[in-house]
């Protein structure tokens, strides 16, 4: 992942802007500690940084802020485009375009500055959140993947606009004195135990939907719109059976997140869907994969013995990391520098530790996450469903 920040002033302020957007940019170093840049226009009064985790041409040729080969636009970028070789090769053949890197992000950038926004936006396949300057409309665009799987909040009133990949970096612009606390958010996160998009825990701070694209101009939204329904009916006809189908589908999403200038690994839990993710990685890597596995001292919560066994079957090379309650509950302060508002979900804490405990050799690593939100792995997906109708 990477960090982006920005913000736009609307009136004179009583600070070094150029210093402002360092300091609320380093607070994202955890987001990418390969580089850090900045890009800004003075006379408009933008500023712009990054903080880029190095996955796709490691040089310093894909360093962000990044402009386009035709000067229009400016952008800082959050993501990975897996399907970007494949855009690359038709804007090649289209326009006979030279790139100045390797990355995704560049293949993005000028695939908006040659067939537009929306159009670019829709043929991704991916996850991302990006802020795109048009230096010709002078128009600052929010935008985020069809899933929202990449974070992006902003902030607005009549002075200033300001947005970010965490909210501790809105806060931070303000000195940790502006942003009041939501009450309704307060009552929807004690119903659901999450606050629910756009809103946030602060008041005129808001999260960009997904699959939507926000313009903003002269300190006011133009414009937005969603270029993706999730609830749309999808109707395709496939000469394999639907088991088939979803194999396929499965396995090459696997593949196309694998596509890296950096080792990839696992989290592998034993369940269903983190084995399923582990063994159509190993299947398709020439070595073994790094596995890992978080397990408790108290056998009733432990669940380790399974991705133990699920990896000797692979043949990966599996890590296995074993903590107690006491180390999950000295790890609790650390909360609030992870997640920027109240979130409910107590598999955060073993979540946090194996993070930190794989990026010590890795970058990348996939999860089964969502899997039983597709495929209802819990009763209570069932269940709802039957309230629905009541």
């Amino acid at each position: 992942m990477c960090g982006i920040t920005g913000f736009q002033t609307f009136k004179k302020v009583n600070f070094d802007s150029q210093k402002k957007i360092e300091i609320i940019t380093k607070i994202l170093d955890h987001r990418g500690p390969d580089s850090v840049g900045f890009w800004h226009n003075e006379s408009k009064n933008i500023y712009l940084g990054h903080t880029r985790l190095s996955i796709i041409d490691l040089s310093p040729h894909g360093n962000q802020p990044m402009q386009s080969l035709d000067g229009k636009y400016v952008m800082v970028f959050n993501g990975e485009i897996y399907n970007y070789r494949f855009l690359k090769e038709k804007l090649i053949k289209k326009f006979n375009i030279k790139f100045r890197n390797e990355t995704d992000t560049t293949v993005l950038l000028e695939s908006i500055s040659l067939i537009g926004l929306k159009k670019t936006i829709q043929s991704l396949e991916g996850m991302f959140a990006f802020a795109l300057y048009d230096k010709k409309q002078d128009s600052i665009y929010l935008v985020r993947d069809r899933f929202g799987e990449k974070p992006l909040f902003y902030f607005l009133d009549n002075n200033f606009l300001i947005f970010a990949s965490e909210l501790k970096s809105i806060k931070n612009f303000f000195n940790n004195t502006k942003l009041r606390i939501n009450s309704l958010s307060c009552q929807l996160f004690s119903c659901l135990g999450y606050i629910p998009a756009p809103l946030t825990i602060y008041e005129q701070t808001f999260k960009v939907m997904p699959a939507e694209i926000i313009k903003f101009s002269s300190g006011k939204i133009l414009h937005r719109e969603k270029y993706y329904d999730s609830n749309q009916p999808i109707y395709e006809t496939y000469k394999e059976s639907k088991v088939e189908n979803i194999q396929n589908l499965i396995e090459s999403s696997v593949k196309k997140m694998m596509v890296a200038d950096v080792e990839v690994g696992c989290f592998l839990s034993g369940g269903i869907d983190s084995s399923l993710i582990a063994s159509l990685m190993q299947k398709n890597s020439t070595k073994k994969i790094k596995t890992f596995t978080i397990g408790f001292e108290e056998q009733q919560f432990d669940e380790s013995k399974y991705a133990r066994n699920i990896a000797e079957y692979l043949g990966t090379d599996h890590n296995e990391m074993i903590v107690s309650m006491n180390d999950l509950l000295s790890n609790i302060e650390n909360v609030s520098e992870v997640y920027d508002e109240p979130f409910g979900d107590s598999s955060f804490l073993p979540t946090e530790i194996l993070c930190k405990h794989a990026s010590k050799s890795l970058k990348v690593v996939l999860s089964g996450d969502g899997g039983d939100e597709i495929f209802l792995g819990y009763n209570r997906y069932l269940l709802s469903k039957k309230i629905e109708r009541f």
